[in-house]
């Protein structure tokens, strides 16, 4: 009797002592995740103010890019393009990246690093892959196939690319 009684303590004991510890986790649990929610909470709202106020209504000025940009096909009159030809396509190809840059890349800069960095980086692959190309002699860009493989499909890539980073973004 006398082992029962001191069992029955010691389990009271323990129960108590049991208690406190899961009190003490419980609430090291609740400030941890009210904290990471406050952060994440902070995160997201800021995601959706860039998206809100910038990426939003920019996006017409990308798809301007990439409507200007695919136009080289009417540009492109021959297979044998002449100097000054091969200057005036590469020109406005670098006008167009120019005009990303202007009015839609300057304005994530500061907010965005990482996004800026992203896309910046994918327009100048394409500025550079398209001056190459418009260069070389050897392409027959008025061929069909020609102009998809060496310069529409770098272009519907890239398109497809910034899209794509703008809407996964998450800070």
């Amino acid at each position: 009797m006398l082992l029962l009684i001191w069992i029955w303590d010691n389990i009271e004991k323990l129960s108590n002592i049991a208690n406190v510890i899961i009190a003490l986790l419980t609430l090291f649990l609740g400030l941890y995740v009210f904290f990471y929610q406050n952060k994440k909470d902070k995160k997201d709202k800021n995601i959706q103010l860039l998206k809100d106020l910038i990426i939003t209504p920019k996006m017409e000025v990308i798809e301007k890019y990439f409507d200007e940009i695919s136009s080289l096909r009417e540009r492109i009159k021959s297979d044998s393009l002449n100097n000054n030809e091969k200057m005036e396509l590469i020109s406005f190809t670098k006008e167009q990246s120019s005009y990303i840059r202007r009015n839609f890349l300057i304005f994530i800069q500061k907010i965005a690093p990482l996004l800026h960095k992203n896309i910046s980086d994918k327009i100048d692959f394409l500025t550079d892959n398209l001056t190459e190309t418009l260069s070389n002699d050897e392409h027959k860009l008025c061929n069909k196939k020609t102009y998809e493989k060496l310069i529409n499909q770098k272009i519907l890539e890239t398109h497809s690319f910034v899209l794509e980073e703008i809407f996964k973004y998450e800070g």
